[in-house]
């Protein structure tokens, strides 16, 4: 399996990454379930750029096990990079994927 290793995506989009190199879900799938990542508001100060994200798109694949709902999905995020030399360096990335599982039925439990 061909792994993606970039730290902006995170696990999560990781994983669909790994998924998809090894022809576990098709460019169909992929594109379906990365279906649009809006910008909205972005700070800046030294070399840091943050940046509020939302990724929307329906959810008509297998995914991290779940069976496709055919549920319209919206994840907020948001993301910060460092900037060295004019090109990214490091990137860190938080998403909302609790409110995911919400929004595609996912029952989480606490343990405790």
């Amino acid at each position: 399996m061909t792994k993606l290793t970039n730290p902006g995506t995170g696990k999560a989009l990781e994983k669909l990454a790994d998924a998809f190199l090894a022809g576990e879900i098709s460019r169909e799938q992929l594109i379906e379930q990365t279906a649009s990542l809006a910008l909205a508001p972005q700070v800046a100060e030294n070399d840091y750029v943050c940046s509020r994200t939302m990724m929307c798109g329906t959810h008509r694949g297998d995914l991290f096990g779940i069976l496709a709902t055919g549920n319209p999905v919206a994840v907020s995020g948001m993301n910060m990079v460092q900037v060295v030399d004019g090109r990214l360096g490091e990137s860190w990335l938080k998403n909302d994927f609790m409110g995911l599982m919400n929004q595609l039925g996912v029952e989480l439990q606490i343990s405790r």
